[in-house]
């Protein structure tokens, strides 16, 4: 897992998504690195979206237009590892700043990806390494065939349709929601978190796990197994344990006051 948005980017961003208008970004920027047919691609983003295409060949392509008031975006390869940065200007953060940036970026199939923003969206498609993706009020958007996937959000939603098994997955939003259409690996580890958030996962009827699914005030639908049960005749809380197949991989759901579906493929 990596580590977070350090505190001062994300206060020093969220200040300028309070101060600042945005208009219609307007420079165009066209750049590439070679990297092999493997890469480490850690992109940040303020506002605006990043979407990432994984193909064949062995560069990293980035192209689209930025704000301008944006300082520069950089990209910087170091070995394996390719940093792709929207520089947003220091001071004057108290007038209007267009720092729109929308970046469309194409990378080996295989690559890695570290991806951060605050109000970007973030679509990824077709990329096969990790993903680890982390936006405040951005949605995000994954399909294709996936390997591992770390995704969290404040108030954006989640939503995944994976091609292939998903090896295992660390979901997590605050009031956005979360869905989840894919056939989760029968040895994974996959957690579903929100607060007021609904969570819905689609899983294959013959998908092996152990199921732990709570909530604090929100119902739970379950079209897998049995229903959920009350946590006490006192509190509106529902509990749900359950196995599916012989038990091998391990699902964790739980939601404050969002509701919980679980359906079959």
């Amino acid at each position: 897992m990596k580590t977070r948005m350090t505190r001062s980017w994300i206060a020093g961003m969220a200040l300028l998504l309070l101060t600042g208008g945005f208009a219609v970004a307007g420079q165009s920027v066209n750049k590439s690195v070679d990297v092999g047919s493997k890469a480490n691609v850690s992109i940040e983003n303020l506002a605006g979206s990043v979407r990432v295409t994984g193909g064949s060949g062995s560069t990293v392509e980035v192209s689209g237009t930025i704000g301008d008031d944006v300082e520069e975006l950089r990209v910087e390869k170091h070995g394996n590892r390719v940093e792709i940065v929207v520089e947003i200007p220091e001071g004057d953060r108290d007038r209007d700043l267009d720092v729109e940036s929308d970046l469309e970026i194409h990378v080996p199939y295989d690559s890695e990806l570290d991806v951060e923003t605050v109000s970007a969206s973030i679509e990824v498609s077709g990329v096969r390494g990790g993903l680890d993706l982390e936006s405040i009020s951005g949605s995000v958007d994954i399909d294709g065939q996936l390997g591992a996937l770390d995704v969290s959000t404040v108030s954006g939603d989640i939503r995944v349709a994976a091609g292939s098994s998903l090896a295992e997955g660390d979901f997590e939003s605050v009031s956005g929601s979360i869905e989840c259409a894919a056939d989760l690996g029968d040895s994974g580890d996959f957690s579903f978190e929100t607060v007021s958030g609904d969570i819905t996962l689609s899983a294959a009827g013959g998908f092996s796990a152990e199921w732990d699914v709570q909530t604090f005030s929100g119902d739970i639908d379950n079209d897998l197994g049995p229903q959920a049960e009350r946590t006490s005749k006192y509190a509106p809380g529902k509990e749900l344990n359950f196995t599916t197949g012989g038990g091998s991989a391990s699902v964790s759901v739980e939601s404050l006051s969002g509701h919980v579906r679980i359906r079959q493929n």
